[in-house]
């Protein structure tokens, strides 16, 4: 804008780049091409310090003009199995054109239709609020085994990580979703017009004596024969263990698969939800990295899809204010509302056990009933080498977001100890110092429980050997409120009501 004949101008400043709160990582198919020559160097030095100094190299060769010399080539020009640090959905359009209109080349249900679940997930993050999201694409041709590959993972080369090993490689993200092994995980033999009762119909104008049966608003799937999905507990073996071992800080969200009910329709996986209702010791500890959600989502813009990205979106937007804060209850903001339709009897059963996070419609308006876990919180003291193990008595947590907030916990100490590197010296004061503002600050933002700060935390020094030095961290998060006891008592001829603190 020019002002007094040019001699006074306005010049807009870009605004200051914040760091994001809650990264996500997303991970699936994404078809049609992918344009390597759009990577902005901001992209590429996201990559500085992951490893891949050789893909970058690689990369930069093939964005210049490059021909692709190897399958290496190859996979880095359709930028698989790359970790692409996205703040926009029209980054993500820019990189791959064909996102929107591209139909899925893997086999699939007529439930779940032709188009991959990752741009819709994309498109519903940064719809959502979400800032900063991790991309990862990965072959379709590889189905189920390139999301959740088997055998074990090698983090000291980062360049040979596949699938979700590339999004666990990325020490900031806080949360991960699996949209596309949703999709793969629909029971081929629910149909498809099962959804089409309760999809709006567009309104439209048609002339009269051109009125035809009612319009069946699903996306028309090609007869690519569906594998059967795999069993739950299959799903679990690779993911659970994976990210228990590499990344306790990480939750994963993850929609609870359905079965086909010859009487009632499609229904939650009974099995599923008995085998997450019977997980005990370690496996119940390493659970809890997983939010369950149900039911998926059925809109105008797509048959059937997953709520993780929608959910990823909200929950990123609302870290800003801190990673404990929940999104249950609140409006989401999607065109889209749960499928298959649930009566409140029944997402109270879901959400007490196993412990489902259930969507609903309320006055037509999408919401998150509650943010619960199978269990409660993990035992973050078994997971340190040389920390005895965690007493199997512990009171378990079922809040999402309590484990939301030692997850972030864990890797702001991380970040701490890494600036600390280089104070060796048992005596110096400042890590005590550093540690008790960070926590008092923490405390004032409301993610800790008490009136004083004394009463919320305790940090103290331990001796831990010659060549160690350690703090012991005490704290009482903000856990939100679960359920409340009013009882009504009748005594000396007056009646009465209180409060059950439990």
């Amino acid at each position: 804008m020019l002002l007094a004949d040019g001699r006074v101008y306005l010049n807009p400043a870009p605004p200051p780049a914040r760091t994001p709160a809650l990264p996500v990582a997303l991970l699936g198919h994404v078809p049609g091409r992918a344009r390597v020559q759009r990577l902005t160097r901001a992209m590429r030095e996201q990559w500085r310090g992951l490893g891949l100094s050789a893909s970058r190299t690689r990369i930069e060769r093939l964005a210049g003009g490059g021909a692709a010399v190897d399958d290496e080539d190859a996979r880095l020009a359709e930028l698989l199995h790359l970790p692409l640090a996205l703040d926009s959905y029209a980054q993500f359009l820019d990189l791959f054109p064909d996102a929107r209109s591209a139909a899925a080349l893997t086999q699939h249900t007529p439930l779940a239709g032709s188009a991959c679940w990752l741009p819709l997930a994309v498109e519903d993050f940064f719809a959502a609020g979400g800032e900063r999201l991790w991309l990862v694409r990965v072959p379709e041709s590889e189905g189920r085994d390139g999301l959740l590959p088997a055998g074990e993972p090698d983090f000291s080369h980062p360049e040979t990580l596949r699938g979700i090993d590339v999004a666990l490689g990325i020490p900031e993200i806080g949360l991960l979703a699996l949209p596309d092994l949703e999709r793969l995980q629909v029971p081929p033999q629910i149909r498809a017009d099962a959804v089409a009762v309760q999809r709006p119909l567009q309104a439209r104008f048609v002339p009269l004596g051109q009125l035809g049966p009612r319009e069946q608003n699903v996306q028309a799937a090609d007869s690519v024969p569906a594998t059967p999905p795999w069993p739950f507990t299959e799903l679990l073996a690779r993911l659970l263990p994976r990210c228990a071992r590499w990344r306790p800080d990480v939750q994963c969200l993850l929609t609870l698969p359905l079965a086909a009910d010859p009487a009632h329709g499609a229904q939650a996986d009974a099995d599923a939800l008995a085998r997450l209702a019977a997980l005990d010791g370690e496996a119940l500890r390493q659970a809890q990295r997983l939010q369950l959600l149900f039911p998926y989502l059925c809109g105008p813009r797509a048959p059937l899809a997953s709520a993780g990205g929608l959910l990823a979106g909200h929950i990123a937007a609302r870290a800003v204010d801190g990673a404990w804060r929940s999104i249950a209850g609140r409006a989401l903001a999607s065109d889209a509302l749960p499928w298959p339709l649930l009566e409140r009897r029944q997402a109270a059963a879901l959400r007490e056990t196993p412990g489902i996070g259930v969507l609903l419609n309320r006055d037509g308006a999408l919401q998150l009933d509650d943010e619960r876990l199978c269990g409660g919180l993990p035992g973050t003291l078994a997971e340190q080498p040389g920390q005895a193990a965690a007493n199997s008595g512990i009171y378990y947590y079922r809040s999402a977001e309590v484990v939301r907030l030692i997850g972030w916990l864990l890797r702001q100490l991380a970040a701490f100890g890494e600036r600390l590197v280089f104070v060796t010296d048992p005596d110096d004061p400042r890590p005590g110092l550093l540690l008790e503002d960070f926590f008092r600050r923490l405390h004032a933002r409301g993610g800790l429980r008490g009136a004083r700060f004394e009463d919320a935390c305790r940090i103290r020094r331990v001796e831990a050997g010659a060549a160690t030095i350690a703090w012991d961290i005490e704290i009482a998060p903000a856990v939100p409120i679960d359920t409340l006891t009013l009882s009504l008592l009748h005594t000396d001829g007056a009646w009465r009501a209180q409060v059950d603190h439990g």
